[in-house]
C-alpha cells in the first residue's frame, strides 16, 4: 500500500476514534462529577477555610481569604471584605465598613457566581466534560475539566481538582474573556449541625444600618 494510502487510512481511522474518546473523557469525567456531588450532599453541614484569589488574565487583582458553611443549598460565607447570608431563598450582604445591609432573591446564575460548591448542579448540562490525572503535592488528583457550551453562560469555564478522597480542594473559574477566580480550600470539615438561623441575617441586630431591599 503507497504511504499516501497509509496515510488517509490513519487519519480515518483516527477520526472515527475521536468522538469515541471524547465521549469515555466525558463519561468519566460526569461520573467523578457524580461521586463528589454524592459525597458533599451527604456529608451534613460542611464548613470550609478558603482563599480566593482573582486574576485578570495571568495578573493577580486581589486575594482574600474567609470561611464558608453550607448545608444544603444554604450558605454563609465571612471573608475580610463581605460578609454573605442565604437561607435557600433570601441573601443577606453586608459589606466590611459599610452600614449598609442588602436583601436580594438572588438567580441560579448569580449563587453560581458566589458560592463555589455551585458545580454540584451546574455540570449536568449545558457544559463539555473532560478529566485528567495529576499529580499534587507528590499526591494523585483529577482535574475535571468544565466548558460552557453557550457563550451567554456567565462561567465560561472551570477546573475542579479533585483529591483521591473524592474531595474538592480547589477551583477555578472564568467567568467573560479573561477573568478569573481560584479558589483553594485550606482546610474541610464535614458533618456539622449548623442551626438553620445561621444562614439568615437578623436585622434587628443592625438598628443603625440602612436596609436596601432589592427583592
Amino acid at each position: 500500500m503507497k504511504k499516501k494510502s497509509l496515510l488517509l487510512l490513519a487519519l480515518l481511522t483516527l477520526s472515527a476514534l475521536t468522538p469515541t474518546l471524547l465521549q469515555a473523557q466525558e463519561n468519566n469525567a460526569r461520573e467523578l462529577l457524580d461521586q463528589v456531588a454524592a459525597k458533599l450532599k451527604n456529608a451534613g453541614g460542611i464548613q470550609t477555610n478558603f482563599t480566593a484569589t482573582s486574576y485578570v488574565g495571568t495578573d493577580q487583582a486581589g486575594e482574600t481569604s474567609g470561611t464558608l458553611n453550607v448545608k444544603g443549598r444554604k450558605f454563609k460565607l465571612e471573608s475580610a471584605q463581605i460578609s454573605q447570608w442565604f437561607d435557600g431563598t433570601t441573601l443577606w450582604a453586608l459589606e466590611t465598613g459599610s452600614n449598609e445591609i442588602y436583601i436580594s432573591k438572588p438567580t441560579r446564575t448569580e449563587l453560581q457566581q458566589i458560592n463555589p460548591y455551585s458545580f454540584i448542579d451546574i455540570y449536568k448540562q449545558g457544559y463539555l466534560l473532560s478529566v485528567e490525572d495529576d499529580v499534587y503535592e507528590g499526591k494523585p488528583i483529577s482535574d475535571v475539566h468544565l466548558v460552557s457550551k453557550s457563550t451567554k453562560n456567565p462561567i465560561q469555564e472551570m477546573y475542579i481538582s479533585i483529591g483521591a478522597d473524592k474531595m474538592p480542594f480547589s477551583v477555578r473559574v472564568r467567568m467573560g474573556k479573561k477573568n478569573w477566580l481560584k479558589i483553594r480550600v485550606n482546610s474541610i470539615k464535614t458533618g456539622i449541625r449548623f442551626p438553620d438561623s445561621d444562614f439568615v441575617l437578623n436585622t434587628a441586630n443592625f438598628p443603625n444600618f440602612e436596609i436596601i431591599d432589592l427583592r
